[in-house]
C-alpha cells in the first residue's frame, strides 16, 4: 500500500510553525513567571529575617517602596542590577526600622 502524501503550501507550513512557536513561548513564559515568583518570595523572606523594613531596603537600593513591594510579590521582574543592589542593602548594617 502506498502512502499518500499531501503537499502543503508554504503558508500552511508557516502557520503550523508559528503555532508551535507560540505554544513553546507560552510555556517558557509560564516557567519564567514561576521562577520569578520563587525569587520574589525568597527575597521577601530574607528581608524579613534580616530585620530590615521594606522602606529601608528600597532606600538602599535607590527604588521606591512600592516598586520593591511589587518585586517581592513577583509582579515585576528582577533586573540583575536590582538583584545586586538588593544584596548590598540586605547586608548593610544601617538603622533598622
Amino acid at each position: 500500500m502506498t502512502e499518500k502524501r499531501t503537499v502543503r503550501s508554504a503558508e500552511e507550513l508557516l502557520a503550523v510553525m508559528i503555532a508551535k512557536n507560540d505554544k513553546a513561548l507560552a510555556e517558557d513564559k509560564a516557567k519564567y513567571k514561576a521562577g520569578n515568583k520563587k525569587v520574589a518570595e525568597w527575597a521577601r523572606k530574607k528581608r524579613i529575617k534580616s530585620g530590615h523594613s521594606l522602606r529601608f531596603i528600597a532606600s538602599c537600593m535607590g527604588v521606591s517602596a512600592p516598586f520593591l513591594h511589587d518585586l517581592e510579590r513577583g509582579k515585576r521582574n528582577w533586573p540583575i542590577g536590582r538583584v545586586e543592589a538588593w544584596g548590598h542593602a540586605i547586608r548593610s548594617q544601617g538603622v533598622r526600622k
